[in-house]
């Protein structure tokens, strides 16, 4: 994803800081905003995200440590982590919250009394979400990165790589929400190019080992692998 779209991941958190609620008293002194990030990644794997966050927010005037603080919260690759992570948040508080990956799903769970923005690799539709792309439910809104077309697209790629490519091993959770779509496009490519696609489901890391096995056993010339943390 390129820097400017990155940013533009943060306009809508900015646009929601500005709407947030101010003290009625024109002369009250007014907190700086405060968001609230939540992943269940670790710190270093998200470095270029937050400075694009960063980025964004200044842009719209809001600067951090200036007229807005960030509360980061790492899961550090344990989901069970996050519930108690946004129950922090919840008690600081703060004036919404920021959700990155598989952390999103977590946090609808809980049902916070917050803005939610979230940025997802899945389809939010499929996920519920939102009710269309341009209409988010609630309180939740955000971005998707995912374009399913890139299934098809990673086919050609490795078509040109592999010439005689007819043998490829197409590797996704069926669990993550647009799958079914990403399945679909990697199916209908392999149809036009003429290349034999085994989908392998992988939702669990015995099922990835499973996937291994098979991948070992019927010796495909490539693997397709699908978004998924």
């Amino acid at each position: 994803m390129s820097l400017p779209r990155r940013r533009m991941v943060l306009g809508g958190a900015s646009t929601m800081v500005a709407m947030a609620p101010r003290g009625a008293g024109a002369q009250a002194p007014r907190r700086p905003a405060r968001i609230g990030w939540i992943t269940a990644q670790q710190p270093a794997s998200l470095t270029p995200y937050l400075q694009a966050m960063r980025a964004g927010l200044a842009e719209q005037g809001y600067v951090e440590g200036h007229n807005i603080s960030i509360e980061y919260r790492y899961g550090n690759d344990d989901l069970t982590t996050v519930p108690s992570l946004a129950r922090d948040l919840t008690k600081l508080p703060v004036d919404l919250i920021v959700s990155q990956g598989a952390a999103t799903w977590e946090l609808v769970k809980l049902d916070l009394p917050l803005p939610l923005v979230y940025l997802i690799s899945a389809d939010p539709v499929s996920a519920g979400f939102a009710e269309s792309l341009a209409h988010p439910t609630g309180n939740k809104t955000g971005l998707t990165l995912m374009l399913f077309e890139f299934a098809a697209k990673r086919l050609e790629l490795l078509r040109e790589m592999v010439p005689n490519l007819h043998k490829v091993a197409v590797v996704g959770n069926p669990e993550h929400a647009g799958s079914a779509l990403e399945r679909a496009s990697s199916e209908n490519k392999a149809r036009d190019l003429k290349i034999a696609v085994d989908y392998l489901p992988t939702s669990t890391r015995a099922a990835l080992g499973t996937a291994f096995e098979t991948i070992d056993r019927e010796k495909p010339q490539a693997v397709s692998l699908l978004a998924d943390g």
